[in-house]
């Protein structure tokens, strides 16, 4: 796959991480999780470019498409597209309006998408299953204290940790 490609791929990822209005952390790593998984042989992207264009809209879904001539990497557009959406949950009407007109300018059918919408939406049961109705929004006062002391005291013991690996292989090197 080729920088052009993987732009283009990049691009849709982009777009449909926005599809929904809100920019989510969890849309943006699996924005950066695809594009070191497309980087080959040509190199990676430059995601940061990308993004600018997206946020700028200096590009559009069909801009996008025209990069896309083999049919697999349509496909491979479409269901990242898809990932992303879902990543951060079940998908809202924004990002089905626009996974819908993706399919269109992709010139993807149903056949071709339907397998994979299927397992995403039972993916994303799954998922909810897992999760907690509901988990509270509020810690105690004292419930937060001891969560930040205990913190810091693992950090302090993290840094004490790597000190004295880095002088015991400061020490092996020597020898």
């Amino acid at each position: 796959m080729n920088l052009d490609q993987q732009k283009s791929i990049l691009t849709i990822a982009l777009l449909a991480a926005f599809a929904d209005g809100t920019k989510d952390d969890a849309e943006r790593e699996e924005i950066r999780r695809i594009a070191q998984s497309l980087a080959g042989d040509a190199g990676m992207a430059d995601l940061p470019r990308i993004y600018q264009d997206v946020l700028l809209k200096r590009t559009s879904v069909q801009a996008a498409v025209q990069g896309l001539s083999d049919p697999m990497h349509r496909q491979l557009a479409y269901e990242m597209a898809v990932c992303v959406c879902n990543v951060d949950g079940r998908q809202t009407a924004a990002e089905r309006d626009f996974l819908n007109y993706l399919k269109v300018a992709l010139q993807l059918g149903a056949p071709q998408t339907a397998a994979f919408d299927q397992e995403a939406d039972a993916l994303v049961e799954e998922a909810e299953k897992a999760v907690p109705k509901s988990v509270p929004t509020t810690i105690p006062v004292a419930v937060a204290a001891a969560t930040l002391s205990t913190a810091a005291a693992l950090d302090a013991e993290l840094d004490k940790s790597i000190l004295n690996y880095a002088l015991l292989n400061g020490a092996l090197e020597l020898l």
